[in-house]
């Protein structure tokens, strides 16, 4: 079984993302979670439009998504229980230097869906993060 993950990795990948380059680049505002093609045990192979979505924005901010950090590795790094954030400590000086100067691999992974961003807040004040996630049909 731990082969067939593996090989179903192979076909996932993140699409929409700002960047020129989908496979490696910065943080996406509005990924799109999807395999390329069906992995049933069949002859013929299908392409796969549906797919899964992510966004994310300060409660009150609503015009302005936040960066979706979509490579697991940015943030965990060779942790892989997912527990400890070392990528994130060890690696990056701050969300900003995480979300703009981290190259993410969005092929052939299995991806994760991090909001990020950074504001620092005065006593007794708060800020709501909202992240939705959800199924489309398709990207278009």
């Amino acid at each position: 079984l731990s082969a067939m993950g593996r090989t179903l990795e192979g076909w996932m990948r993140v699409y929409n993302c700002d960047d020129k380059a989908e496979t490696v680049g910065k943080a996406c505002l509005k990924p799109f979670f999807k395999l390329s093609a069906s992995t049933a045990d069949s002859a013929q192979v299908s392409m796969i439009v549906a797919g899964n979505f992510a966004l994310a924005y300060i409660e009150g901010e609503e015009g302005e998504l936040l960066p979706i950090v979509v490579d697991p590795d940015a943030v965990f790094d060779q942790d892989t229980t997912l527990r400890d954030p070392i990528g994130f400590f060890e690696k990056s000086a701050s969300i900003e230097d995480l979300v703009k100067h981290r190259h993410e691999m969005k092929a052939s992974k299995t991806p994760c869906g991090f909001a990020a961003f950074q504001r620092t807040l005065p006593p007794g004040h708060a800020v709501t993060l909202v992240e939705v996630f959800g199924h489309a049909t398709s990207l278009g």
